[in-house]
């Protein structure tokens, strides 16, 4: 005779119980390497997006030192120390140094010829610095990227940038550098958008660390040339990706690396691994759970658990290919992003250099119609590179990947700043500028790069649309309730009722005529009124066609860093 019923079904119910256990086990298997695979190629974008930020921030100082080389060679007061026009010329150029913070000029002896930092002009001997000496001593005539190195004025870390001088006969005749700044560089690392927590790392080729995020004061300067990391990995092929336990802090992290080409430089991504192995170890405990569940009930309730398992089985399988979707869209992203910024802004920035210098007739005199083209040509890249900038923010804040870096904020200098940059605009157009500051403010706890944006589009969009004779005001104060005001003040053509909401949206202007008479992309407002409402402010605006508009910002009394009472009567006339 055969087996008896109940010794079948407890047979089949064992049978189903280790098939059941078996799947769970292979199902957790599965999710376990899918985060892995992920977490892998996760690092490798990255890294792939910091080394081109690296070669465009490290080029494009490259090309303005070469260039401002070329100038000095020509110039007659280029050896005279503290030249005024030197200095304005080095202040030019230093916004286009992405993260420098100084450009210095040193003579063949290696003194400091000029600073951008301007005067007072410290009487330094910088002959013993390794940027100074590699161009003497070795005759290197390209660019050169130092060591981490203290500055001896600030006493902050600096990386030195620079590129040899020479006189008509080729002789040596001194070095142009600038300082680029670890911090900056490690500022920038931590505003970057993370899906997963982890670290990043600037390397010198010999293993110095150059800047690090996070603990960047800690390891500044430090060298992994001991460590099985950099002899087995990043000192034998120039990409890969490797798990290993960092011996800088003792952390299991994925981490990928790659070379920048043509430099000194590599680039590091790292992702932590019990972080980011997390949930994948929660479920583990779940799926145990589920198993012991399964095994108490299944003997009676094959069938059904059966089923529950089919339906999430398909629910899992739903919710990765989602998941999947999900993260190709947001990577398509990124690069894109990273590629735009690499392809665009690099050689608008040189566009941007190059046609200031030639405009300004430094390297021999233009002929009237050469410099009004020259000039067309640096205005309209400045024009694009802005708009390629607002895009950019506009798309980060609505994916909501805008980062506030927020310090204290001199308002008023931030006002002064604004209207100093719209002031030529404002006198081509006939447009008469005018403020109202009030004294005494606090400094603001905000994105000073933000509020400043706030300000410029304020200030350029009522210059734009107030025709010849017309007068712009702006005003910064405090409110009775202690809140920060700004406000624009126009006589320009004012917004018709109808538009009002609409021209808070992207690309749509009050302007809708056929023929356009205005130029702009629509973007200033909608960026303004995003910006102001990250800080938890607002905008609102009050307009009458013909006659003006008034463009107002209120963010809220608990950003003002020291509560002082409004003064009754502080107000100055600009």
């Amino acid at each position: 005779m055969g087996l008896s019923l109940g010794k079948r079904l407890v047979t089949a119910s064992a049978l189903v119980c280790v098939a059941f256990n078996g799947a769970l086990a292979l199902n957790f298997w599965h999710i376990h390497d899918h985060a892995r695979d992920e977490a892998e190629l996760n690092s490798r974008l990255i890294v792939e997006s910091l080394e081109a930020h690296t070669s465009s921030t490290i080029n494009t100082a490259n090309l303005v030192l070469q260039g401002m080389s070329e100038t000095l060679a020509v110039r007659y007061d280029t050896f005279l120390p503290g030249t005024p026009e030197v200095h304005a010329l080095l202040r030019r150029q230093l916004p286009y140094m992405h993260f420098s913070s100084d450009i210095i000029v040193l003579d063949e002896d290696g003194m400091l010829l000029h600073d951008s930092d301007g005067a007072p002009l410290y009487e330094l001997d910088l002959s013993d610095r390794e940027y100074f000496q590699v161009h003497r001593n070795d005759d290197l005539h390209g660019l050169f990227i130092s060591k981490p190195l203290i500055a001896r004025i600030s006493g902050t870390w600096m990386i030195g940038l620079s590129r040899r001088l020479e006189y008509g006969n080729g002789q040596f005749a001194g070095v142009i550098a600038t300082l680029l700044s670890p911090e900056a560089l490690s500022n920038f690392y931590a505003r970057l958008s993370w899906d997963m927590p982890g670290a990043i790392t600037l390397l010198h080729e010999d293993g110095t660390i150059l800047a690090r995020w996070p603990r960047h004061a800690s390891l500044i300067g430090t060298s992994i040339a001991s460590t099985p990391l950099y002899r087995g990995h990043l000192a034998m092929q120039e990409t890969g990706t490797v798990d290993y336990v960092s011996q800088l802090d003792d952390v299991r992290r994925i981490l990928s690396y790659r070379a920048v080409p043509d430099l000194p430089l590599i680039v590091m991504a790292e992702l932590d691994y019990n972080i980011i192995m997390k949930p994948v170890h929660d479920d583990a405990v779940k799926y145990g759970i589920a198993a012991s569940s399964g095994t108490l009930v299944l003997f009676t309730l094959t069938c059904i658990a059966l089923r529950l398992l089919r339906r999430r089985e398909t629910a899992l399988a739903e919710m990765m290919a989602a998941k999947e979707q999900a993260e190709i869209a947001n990577r398509a992203k990124t690069q894109f992003l990273a590629n735009m910024s690499h392809e665009l802004r690099t050689p608008l920035n040189a566009i941007i250099g190059f046609s200031e210098m030639l405009k300004t007739e430094l390297f021999g005199k233009l002929e009237p119609k050469q410099h009004e083209y020259m000039g067309d040509i640096h205005v309209s890249a400045l024009h694009l590179l802005g708009l390629i900038n607002t895009i950019l923010d506009i798309a980060k804040i609505e994916s909501g990947k805008y980062a506030l870096y927020e310090e204290p904020v001199d308002l008023a200098a931030a006002a002064e700043m604004a209207l100093r940059q719209v002031g030529n605009r404002a006198a081509e157009n006939g447009v008469i500028l005018r403020s109202q500051l009030e004294e005494g403010l606090p400094p603001l706890h905000a994105d000073e790069r933000a509020i400043r944006q706030i300000l410029l589009n304020m200030l350029s969009n009522a210059v734009k649309f107030t025709p010849p004779g017309g007068s712009v005001l702006l005003k910064v104060q405090r409110d009775v309730t202690g809140c920060a005001i700004l406000s624009v003040s126009d006589t320009g053509i004012g917004i018709a009722p109808q538009h009002m909401e609409l021209v808070l949206q992207p690309f749509h202007q009050a302007d809708d005529s056929h023929t356009r008479r205005y130029e702009g992309t629509g973007l200033g407002l909608p960026l303004i009124k995003s910006l102001a409402e990250m800080h938890g402010g607002s905008l609102t605006l009050a307009s009458r066609l013909g006659l003006g508009t008034t463009v107002t910002v209120v963010l809220p009394a608990e950003r003002f860093i020291a509560e002082t009472p409004p003064p009754e009567q502080a107000v100055s006339e600009g």
